[in-house]
């Protein structure tokens, strides 16, 4: 009704006229991005996409198998032949995931993997049922790298964080690319209730240009911004930092108190990763 109309734009006008808003709205119009995509002068990398989503049905279980994402991603994807490049913030392979994994470096993919750190976690049950895991895939070949917590002084928060897709001082991209000619991006965290909880929604789009942007982050701003995870000779893993041409090791997680680390432990004992 007229009062209730009235009402909403006088809260409207509030909003407006916050300072908080009024700095928001001076950034965009001042971000060269948004300059840019006004004035049409934004280079477009035009390509073949292909949207991908959960039937909305696998929410009360009755969504039949080759409805759900995982079975839809693989069909669209295909079997990688050379590359597979991962970003994913959670990032719970599960047995089944490590195999794979483990299968595809045994037939000469090179699989690159990027997830938070335990410093920059949201939580230790999310890193837990990754932690278990990252022998098996070391020992395979595979390379790990743990996101750094964000700081005003790394090269990814000065750029907005870009294609990674971090959030205050965490990851939160999801996104792969294979053999540098697809290029996936969506909801889809790599974990258990992903495939088999909740709804997603995702594209593939078939675009070598974006897919290299993926493969270059791997080669530039993810080593200067993570921890990357190795094995020893001895089977102990061990991480690390670079700064510039130094190298930093560290033979726990790095910046992770010892009651973080003994979460992590504990967790990964208990049968809780089907719920992670």
């Amino acid at each position: 009704d007229p009062a209730q109309i009235s009402e909403i734009a006088a809260a409207a006008a509030a909003v407006a006229h916050d300072p908080a808003a009024v700095a928001y709205t001076r950034a965009l119009h001042d971000s060269p991005f948004v300059r840019d995509l006004v004035a049409r002068r934004l280079v477009l990398e035009w390509a073949p996409t292909h949207m991908i989503s959960d039937d909305p049905a696998k929410g009360l279980g009755r969504a039949a198998p080759e409805n759900l994402f995982p079975q839809q991603l693989e069909e669209v994807i295909g079997q990688p032949a050379t590359d597979v490049e991962l970003v994913a913030a959670y990032f719970v392979p599960t047995s089944t995931g490590v195999n794979s994994f483990v299968s595809l470096a045994k037939r000469g993919v090179k699989v690159k993997v990027l997830t938070n750190s335990l410093q920059a976690s949201d939580g230790p049950y999310v890193y837990s049922g990754y932690a278990k895991h990252r022998k098996s895939l070391l020992e395979a070949g595979i390379t790990l790298y743990e996101m750094r917590p964000l700081t005003p002084q790394t090269e990814e928060h000065k750029s907005g964080a870009g294609l990674l897709g971090s959030s205050g001082s965490s990851l939160h991209a999801k996104t792969f690319s294979v053999d540098r000619a697809r290029f996936f991006v969506g909801s889809f965290n790599f974990d258990p209730r992903s495939r088999k909880l909740n709804t997603e929604l995702g594209f593939v789009i078939d675009s070598p240009v974006l897919a290299q942007t993926i493969e270059h982050a791997f080669r530039e701003s993810i080593p200067a911004n993570s921890y990357e995870v190795r094995l020893s000779e001895a089977g102990k893993l061990y991480w690390i930092e670079r700064r510039g041409a130094e190298e930093i090791r560290y033979n726990r997680s790095p910046n992770a108190s010892i009651w973080q680390r003994a979460a992590v432990w504990c967790l990964s004992l208990l049968p809780i990763e089907w719920l992670l």
